[in-house]
Order: C-alpha cells, then structure tokens, then sequence
C-alpha cells in the first residue's frame, strides 16, 4: 500500500521538480559526488516543512585518513567531508545538528540536522599534514609488500574500492591476481576498467586455489573475512584495506 504512494523521479533533484514539502528530506552518499553542494543543499531546504529534519549520510574522511584507507579515494568523490564541514554547510541556511552517529565502524557518519535559530560558529576543522598523506602511500606499499611474497592472488570486493586496489598494485604483480570475486550475480563476467580477468561469484574451488585474499569490501570486512575462512576453508594469508593498523586478518 506504502509503495502505491510513492514517486520515483529519474532526474537530478531540483525543487521544481517537486511540488510539495516533506517531513523529513534524505541524502544518502550523494553529497560528496557534488561539484556543489552547498547548491544542492539550498534546494533541499526549500524542500523542507518548518519544522522539518535533513538527514545526510557520507563518507568519514576522518576516519579514511586515521586508517589511512588509501581504496577510499574515489574519482567520482569531488569533496570529502568532516562533521564540522557539514555543520557549517547546515548552518548557512540556518540549520543545526541535533545528532550525530557513525556507521560502519566510523567510515561512514549520519547527521540529522533541524531548523533552529541558535546556531554555533564554533567549527573548526581538522587539516591534514603531509605526514598523514604518506601515510596512505606507505599502507599501499606495505599491501604490495606482501602481495610481492605471494603467487596466485584474489580480490575480494568488485565495487570502486575493489578497482582501486587494482590501480594502486606494483605492475609487475599484476600477472599475479588471479581472479577477482564479489557476491553480487548483476556483476558476474563484467570487468573492471584496463583489467582483463572478469568478476565471478566465489567458489570454494576458487577460493581455496589463492594464497592471498585482499578484501577490497572494507564496509563488511571482518564478515567476508569469517565467510572466507569458515564456508570456503581458506588457510592462506588475508588482507584487509579498512585500517592500515590491523591490515593483517
């Protein structure tokens, strides 16, 4: 009954798109795609019943350089943000967090914000030292430190993550990824870009063929880590890109 009143719009959203105010307006993993979103964010207020909540969803860059995920750093993410950046965008039209949450074991934030006429301008963010920048070259090369040790290699993970890792990887071990493997069957026989091995569902003959596993998947990791080692009996060597600390599972 729920779904009858619904309206799915195939366009970018806008306001003249929409001819009524809403309760409460989501924006799951869309801001950081945005050349502008302080814009995108003017159109979602007017959208907004007085009254009304934002929820906005996005990647943790807090996290992302603390863990050093270097995978994390898509093409398509334009603008990587932390809490106090998106509380200032909020408080530009004269919105306020009232709570903040994270996801994922911190790499993605939830922040729902609400009209309020008491705002706070004490919002400083942090600014990262090129020290913590290294840091993520130095976590790709401690991946392909150990990938240089092994002979037949897998990539857990067929997403942006996933083809990130493929482009962070010495060329001279390239021959030595063996097969490329996610869960998804919509992905099954399709490739990642300038890469000639095509994704396929895991077997346990696949699985137990490797020596090494790389788990690109880092929202789920330590659930494809289990999954590996208890469904497929996978003994060889695991790594992990979600925390250049515990990197070794």
């Amino acid at each position: 009954e729920c779904a009858k009143n619904r309206t799915h719009i195939k366009a970018y959203y806008h306001i003249k798109l929409i001819s009524k105010k809403f309760h409460l307006v989501l924006s799951r993993q869309v801001l950081e795609h945005l050349e502008k979103p302080k814009d995108f964010i003017f159109e979602v207020v007017k959208s907004v019943k007085p009254g009304g909540v934002i929820y906005i969803e996005i990647p943790n860059v807090k996290n992302i350089m603390s863990c050093s995920r270097y995978c994390d750093f898509f093409n398509d993410h334009l603008i990587y943000f932390q809490r106090e950046t998106v509380e200032v965008l909020l408080s530009e039209f004269g919105f306020k967090l009232v709570r903040y949450f994270e996801l994922f074991n911190g790499q993605h934030m939830g922040l729902i914000f609400k009209e309020s006429k008491t705002i706070s301008k004490n919002h400083v963010a942090e600014i990262y030292s090129d020290q913590e920048v290294q840091k993520l070259e130095a976590f790709a090369r401690k991946v392909n430190s150990k990938l240089s040790k092994a002979h037949n290699v897998g990539i857990w993970g067929a997403g942006a993550h996933g083809q990130n890792c493929l482009r962070s990887i010495a060329k001279n071990s390239l021959g030595k990824i063996k097969t490329i493997v996610d869960k998804d069957p919509k992905k099954e026989n399709l490739y990642f870009s300038n890469f000639n091995i095509p994704i396929k569902l895991p077997t346990v003959e696949s699985i137990q063929s490797l020596d090494l596993i790389i788990i690109a998947s880092t929202l789920y990791q330590n659930e494809i880590r289990d999954e590996i080692r208890k469904k497929y009996e996978f003994k060889g060597s695991i790594i992990g890109l979600a925390d250049y600390n515990d990197y070794v599972l």
